[in-house]
């Protein structure tokens, strides 16, 4: 049989006020990280300034070869010309998702076949 939980005077006290404590520190290094994050942003250079870099629409596909393909080229113009204005429920630009699911496709696809 289990022995039932004993809770000293003080000791729920205690508790609250450590979680309490933790979820204000936590939330205190949370701001400051953000504040942190824009006040260095100009120490990294951004994915689209750095030389060999393939940023097509906010998504980075660099290194995925397909994206070169004069035909997935004009396929991305057209989407972009038929999806202008369009978001997606999370306010990326539609456009964005088209690109992540042809980045999905080329590591699945076989590039020879």
């Amino acid at each position: 049989m289990s022995s039932p939980l004993l809770l000293l005077p003080g000791s729920v006290h205690g508790a609250v006020s450590s979680a309490i404590t933790q979820v204000a520190v936590t939330a205190v290094a949370i701001a400051s990280g953000a504040c942190l994050s824009t006040k260095v942003d100009f120490l990294w250079p951004k994915l689209e300034e750095q030389p060999g870099s393939l940023v097509l629409d906010g998504v980075d596909v660099t290194g995925y070869t397909i994206f070169n393909d004069e035909k997935v080229q004009k396929a991305i113009a057209f989407a972009r010309q038929a999806h202008h204005g369009q978001t997606r429920m999370t306010g990326d630009p539609y456009l964005s998702h088209c690109i992540h699911t042809g980045k999905i496709l080329a590591v699945l696809v076989p590039s020879n076949g």
